[in-house]
């Protein structure tokens, strides 16, 4: 398992546990930025050669390949719906592959009591089909009776050279720059998918900030509010990390378009969110309503003009 340069230890020893088909459930913690989910998933991806597929839909969206299902709970308008998906998956059980279903729960502290209430007892009663990975920042806010249904695995925060040598390692096909990269790993703030997306994709930034300022511009002046488009052109851009260059590009369309008292609104309203999404755990919803909020003044704003 080419692992060794970053919680090698940890991960072979995850590892380890994976390949059991018995193996129990397991309750990953740690600070944020420690490399939790990024550890998780690329395990995972060491079982399924089929490639990663991402699931929108209007309540939720998840990530899946093979038999393993990741959720990122931190995102899920519906829980009420998401419940009811995890009962269809743990009720069933893959012969083709000869494997258990492998649910990832990310943020799960975001979850309310009366929701893990619930799935402590779906986690109970589907022990023959699945088994549950449960991340968080912080354990405490896990109830108790999945706690003792879990092992505990800590994931401590990489230093900065560990994350460095894994991503050199790991884009050794694309061009780094190398100050620029040491640079990104010894900011604690900065996860280890951010590092890599950033540095893979440096080169295409321009391409990007493009297409996304466009469909945002697009959304921007649909006679009708896409909440779901905005939902997945919010999701999109997290993902990417370029979301202040964007930002800013859209900004500079706007000003050939808006008259300019709607277009001081639209600024101070920039300004306000993109401070809100870069110190917020929540980023993805603060971006989200920046877009309504956008498209509020531009539709109903005008008309008062």
């Amino acid at each position: 398992m080419d692992i060794e340069t970053i919680h090698s230890k940890l991960g072979r020893k995850l590892h380890q546990f994976l390949q059991r088909e018995d193996h129990p459930n397991i309750l990953l913690y740690g600070p944020r930025y420690s490399g939790k989910t990024f550890l998780i998933k690329y395990i995972l991806s060491e079982f399924y050669t089929t490639p990663l597929q991402i699931i929108n839909n209007k309540d939720f969206t998840f990530e899946t390949c093979g038999c393993f299902y990741y959720f990122n709970c931190r995102i899920i308008s519906d829980k009420k719906k998401l419940i009811q998906y995890i009962q269809d998956i743990t009720k069933t059980y893959n012969h083709y592959l000869n494997s258990i279903n492998r649910i990832i729960f990310d943020h799960f502290e975001c979850l309310n009591e009366h929701i893990q209430e619930t799935l402590k007892v779906i986690i109970e009663k589907s022990s023959v089909t699945s088994r549950s990975i449960i991340i968080t920042n912080n354990y405490s806010n896990v109830n108790d009776a999945i706690q003792s249904r879990c092992i505990f695995l800590r994931i401590p925060l990489p230093n900065k050279y560990e994350k460095y040598i894994y991503i050199v390692r790991h884009l050794n096909e694309y061009p780094i720059n190398h100050f620029l990269l040491e640079k990104d790993c010894g900011n604690q703030l900065l996860s280890i998918d951010h590092i890599i997306n950033k540095h893979k994709h440096q080169f295409h930034c321009d391409t990007a900030i493009d297409l996304y300022t466009t469909k945002i511009m697009n959304t921007l002046f649909e006679e009708d509010l896409q909440l779901s488009l905005i939902q997945e052109i919010a999701y999109d851009m997290k993902q990417i990390n370029i979301v202040p260059e964007i930002l800013f590009s859209l900004i500079e369309g706007l000003t050939r378009i808006l008259d300019t008292q709607i277009l001081i609104k639209v600024i101070q309203e920039t300004a306000k969110y993109e401070y809100l999404i870069q110190k917020s755990y929540r980023d993805i919803i603060y971006l989200e309503s920046y877009i309504i909020k956008v498209y509020n003044i531009i539709h109903y704003e005008t008309k008062s003009l």
